[in-house]
């Protein structure tokens, strides 16, 4: 069997993954550091760059799966490749607002805006081509 190459969703995937990388490690040194093993430990920095971790966990599997559906199904290459800069970008602005204390707060919206936006593109040509 051929293997099978989604550029596209390998970009996404690679970045988001770091992201998500890099938000886990950086979890898990401040609970080794602050002793907090488990829930906030009453740190509200700590509580949102949790919180921001987590919203990341949840938004970047279910936008790779579309992705990967729609290259799979063929997407037009432009849609493909502006879901997964978009995916990418959008994650990238969300950690920053979350991660550095100082960072302007517009990151955060246009970061959620502009994931939940690759995923409804997704969404939307895969029902068209679907129905």
């Amino acid at each position: 069997m051929d293997p099978i190459f989604l550029p596209a969703t390998t970009f996404a995937a690679i970045w988001t993954g770091g992201i998500l990388f890099a938000l886990t490690i950086a979890i898990g040194m401040i609970r080794k550091r602050e002793k907090i093993s488990r829930g906030d430990g009453g740190d509200n920095h700590f509580a949102k760059r949790q919180r921001g971790h987590a919203n990341a966990v949840e938004q970047i599997p279910i936008t790779l799966i579309l992705l990967a559906l729609a290259e799979l199904q063929g997407g037009p290459v432009w849609l493909v490749w502006s879901i997964a800069i978009g995916l990418g970008f959008g994650r990238s602005c969300h950690a920053i607002q979350f991660w550095f204390k100082g960072a302007p707060f517009i990151l955060r919206p246009v970061g959620v805006t502009v994931t939940l936006g690759a995923q409804l593109a997704a969404l939307v040509w895969l029902v068209a081509v679907f129905f």
